[in-house]
């Protein structure tokens, strides 16, 4: 996967000054003692792995990852561990052991089906069939693949009848499989069009759940899309905005809007968070939108999503500055645009406090995260279209 190893020179400050203990058979070990893998411990183990390159940069080492019983967080949790093993394989040429045991929970639930489970051994065959299963894998309710920089419109919307399908297949019901796909489909496109990068799209179906509050059966889906650039979701349209001589219609409300946020720029709310807001303005974001959703955008199609599930954990991630998709902030009122706020106004309000989200480790391009839980009685009542 091309740009990966962007996720470990992007936080190539992350290292400690202490050497790492080797043991005689040239394995350094990281062992977890926490239940939940989140940023605090992807934040360790890439801490981890930098202080090995600092003070081991010509061996070609091997590692093990003891984690232990545990739940990830969320999807990108685990799509990032992923990544950092498969940095460690393909590009340090090193052997990875990792061993963990997953605990119930739907957002962990593609952890037991994840191509980290082919490391339990740490031999080098398992390895090498690790990296060939990172990028392209479909097993049971897991689809898994890399999809190039190059691809481009009728490929993408065979991507999307292929994701489709796997959600049907995997209990989902037909509408919400089909706005689904839509949306990742978009997200593809965008990263594409925007970074010239590849992308890593993960997504697991999770049955035989019950919510907790209405004790009936539900189903979740959990959705990583990542592609690791050096170029940030809100980079291209500060760059027009403030280049661009010959700025299209929908740029001057933008502007605008920019005239007025900027009074409000602090440590908490960043210019770099308005160009991220920015950049889910109607046909402010891209071409590519118009294929996949006939410019309906994908806030809408979320708010959408949102709708249908009994709960839900949507944002995304790029660099270190990040939104939240909560449902009563990315509606659309008017000519308004989207908010990120409860007045659901981009141009007259900043964004809520809680929507604007800050991540401890630096991730490279931009990282999705998309998880939905609905009843499972929803899927027949969208058994026809």
């Amino acid at each position: 996967m091309r740009g990966i190893e962007l996720l470990l020179n992007s936080n190539d400050k992350v290292i400690s000054t202490r050497r790492p203990r080797m043991s005689k058979k040239l394995c350094f070990e990281f062992k977890n003692r926490t239940k939940i893998i989140d940023a605090t411990i992807i934040r360790k183990i890439i801490c981890f792995v930098n202080t090995i390159r600092k003070f081991y940069p010509t061996i070609s080492c091997r590692i093990y990852f003891d984690l232990g019983d545990i739940v990830f967080k969320d999807k990108i949790s685990c799509t990032i561990l992923e990544s950092i093993c498969f940095i460690l394989i393909d590009r340090f040429r090193y052997t990875v052991r990792v061993t963990y045991r997953i605990l119930p929970s739907i957002e962990s639930e593609g952890g037991r089906t994840s191509p980290l489970t082919l490391l339990r051994d740490g031999k080098k065959a398992s390895c090498d069939e690790y990296i060939r299963q990172f990028c392209d894998s479909l097993y049971k309710n897991h689809y898994r693949k890399v999809v190039p920089a190059e691809t481009n419109g009728p490929m993408l919307s065979y991507e999307m009848t292929n994701i489709e399908s796997f959600l049907k297949y995997g209990g989902v019901g037909r509408k919400y499989a089909k706005e689904l796909a839509k949306v990742i489909a978009e997200l593809i496109g965008n990263a594409n069009e925007h970074t010239c990068g590849d992308c890593l799209v993960d997504i697991d179906i999770a049955n035989n759940y019950y919510n907790k509050s209405s004790h009936k059966k539900a189903i979740g889906v959990n959705v990583a899309v990542i592609n690791y650039s050096p170029i940030k979701l809100g980079y291209y349209v500060r760059k027009r905005l403030f280049e661009d001589s010959n700025l299209p219609e929908p740029y001057f409300k933008v502007r605008d809007a920019y005239n007025f946020h900027k009074a409000f720029f602090d440590e908490n709310y960043t210019e770099e968070d308005f160009f991220n807001v920015a950049s889910f303005q109607h046909r402010v974001s891209g071409d590519m939108k118009k294929f996949c959703t006939g410019g309906t955008g994908l806030t809408q199609l979320l708010h959408s999503l949102e709708n249908y599930a009994e709960a839900h954990k949507c944002y995304f991630i790029s660099g270190q500055r990040g939104l939240w998709f909560f449902q009563d902030e990315i509606t659309t009122k008017g000519n308004r645009g989207v908010g990120f706020n409860k007045e659901n106004d981009f141009f007259c309000h900043k964004p809520s406090e809680n929507t604007i989200a800050n991540c401890i480790i630096n991730v490279p391009g931009t990282a999705y995260n998309l998880t939905f839980i609905f009843p499972e009685s929803m899927e027949e009542s969208y058994g026809d279209d």
